[in-house]
């Protein structure tokens, strides 16, 4: 009670067997989806100030299988986070939807015109 008000985010991503044996297979877990960059705030900007409060340093894909918890004292620091929590689990995705059309071999064939 006498620590204030706390808001939370977790984030976890639902996988169905096929997508579970693929984050298996082809050793996922340690992936990085999203890595904080090293921009620096624009002074003038409160949105970029309240942004570089809070930032999720690393997100793996372990992160989103295994689940994610995120608590911050500001509001604008659980919506900086599900941003970049968002965007994690948009790579994600699309590792995903790779990782299971990949046979193995692609031969592509370059022509000069």
């Amino acid at each position: 009670m006498l620590g204030g008000i706390k808001f939370q985010l977790t984030a976890r991503a639902k996988l169905t067997e096929q997508e579970s044996a693929a984050v298996k297979k082809y050793k996922m877990g340690e992936t990085i989806l999203y890595e904080k960059q090293g921009e620096r705030p624009d002074p003038g900007s409160f949105m970029s100030l309240a942004r570089h409060r809070f930032m999720v340093p690393r997100i793996q894909v372990r992160d989103l299988v295994d689940g994610k918890t995120i608590e911050a004292k500001d509001i604008l620091e659980i919506l900086d986070a599900e941003e970049q929590l968002t965007d994690a689990a948009k790579a994600f995705h699309k590792m995903l939807r790779a990782a299971a059309s990949f046979g193995g071999e692609t031969v592509l064939t370059f022509t000069d015109e």
